[in-house]
């Protein structure tokens, strides 16, 4: 598929040119808006564009990094799009190969995804330095800014000709925009997938340091806040949510994708492997939140964990039993496969329970990164079944595979 890439610079920031050539270089299509930068960087701007046989939008004025994303997005006709700083380093080719295998429609994907506390809530999002997804993704983001910040559209469009999936209007200023583009996206039940794409942010070149930008970061912050509590609907502060946040602050082989499990689980979740109930605490907490209910099996009895809560049952059984799917409600809309990590069974799991998984829906495995069987027997299905599948780092890793639709 083809790639479009959108990068706006600013400020004196020729020094990046080597680095972000390199990276992009070989894509189908890339942007480059220069938010006023001095002649000394612009030209150098213009010739590497020229170099890549790109588009090069000059702004006479910094139109702030959302206005100039929209911007870029404008001109692009790829049918990935991916939203890139200008201070990044990757691997030539290696880069862009990878975002065409993982991005699929209905996600956002990014290497680093990230958690904002809002009035008691733990909101997931990809930061925006690196941040991808189809173009038919973004222009569902595009409609619901245009439907859901009616009173903002007619000065939007008379302050720009422009108009695409970044608020802005609401943003002017640096920072909290990429907050603001997943909270919509999470709203819309797109999901946030963490990627492991070779590529570096340096960081703190794109718009420079927060200290600079105090006044916009705190500003932004207050709109971000208004909005969270205006469009997302707020879980009551349940027992269950309560073990969620402190589950999300306590070191473990799970915290880093606790997020990911959050954002995922919706309608119905199954859980293979319960243990202390780390991960059961974040998929209730999602379908609290979304909607559903957690189904989580187990060798041994775990049902005093969450004993009596209306959107969770427990059924103690080896994962690999044949009868156990037809005793529960299928399809599955997520399923989470953390026993034993050994190839063999790993195998039999996924061989036993993806005939029942919605489409559209996710299988996901922990322990890729430490144990080598249970990546190998994730591999070997995706292969055979031509699914799609995206390794997360932390935490000894998590193997997304997503459904086809």
């Amino acid at each position: 598929m083809n790639i479009s890439v959108i990068s706006p610079f600013a400020g004196d920031t020729a020094d990046l040119c080597k680095d972000f050539y390199a990276a992009v270089q070989g894509a189908y299509q890339v942007i480059v808006v220069d938010n006023a930068t001095p002649p000394s960087t612009s030209s150098v701007l213009a010739e590497m564009t020229e170099k890549l046989g790109g588009d090069y939008i000059r702004n006479e004025t910094n139109t702030g990094f959302a206005a100039a994303n929209n911007q870029g997005y404008a001109r692009a006709t790829g049918d990935m799009v991916v939203f890139l700083n200008s201070d990044v380093a990757g691997q030539a080719g290696a880069f862009l190969r990878a975002i065409a295998a993982d991005v699929r429609d209905g996600a956002l994907y990014g290497p680093s995804l990230q958690a904002q506390l809002v009035a008691g809530r733990h909101i997931p999002y990809i930061e925006g330095w690196c941040i991808a997804a189809t173009k038919a993704t973004w222009e569902q983001l595009r409609m619901t800014y245009d439907g859901r910040d009616a009173d903002l559209i007619d000065r939007y469009i008379a302050a720009a000709s422009w108009l695409g999936p970044w608020d802005a209007l609401a943003y002017p200023g640096p920072y909290w925009e990429d907050d603001d583009l997943c909270l919509r996206a999470l709203a819309l039940d797109i999901a946030l997938i963490q990627t492991t794409w070779p590529i570096q942010h340096k960081g703190g070149r794109t718009a420079g340091p927060v200290m600079v930008h105090g006044a916009s970061f705190a500003a932004n912050e207050r709109t971000f806040t208004d909005r969270a509590l205006k469009y997302l609907k707020l879980p009551e502060m349940t027992p269950t949510w309560n073990r969620y946040m402190q589950a999300v602050y306590t070191q473990s082989d799970m915290q880093h994708h606790l997020g990911l499990l959050y954002s995922l689980a919706r309608g119905n979740v199954v859980e293979l492997g319960t243990r202390t109930g780390v991960s059961t605490t974040a998929l209730l907490a999602g379908v609290e939140a979304h909607g559903g209910r957690v189904v989580s099996v187990d060798l041994d009895d775990c049902s005093a964990l969450f004993a009596g809560h209306p959107q969770w049952s427990f059924v103690q059984s080896d994962s690999r039993n044949p009868e156990l799917p037809g005793r529960i409600e299928t399809p599955i809309d997520c399923l989470l496969i953390d026993t034993e990590h050994v190839h063999s069974i790993t195998t039999a799991e996924l061989a036993l329970w993806y005939p029942h998984m919605r489409p559209g829906g996710y299988i996901l495995l922990h322990d890729p990164e430490t144990f080598p069987g249970v990546r190998r027997a994730v591999k070997e299905f995706c292969a055979v079944h031509g699914w799609a599948v995206t390794f997360v780092l932390p935490c000894h890793g998590m193997a997304v595979v997503e459904v086809p639709r």
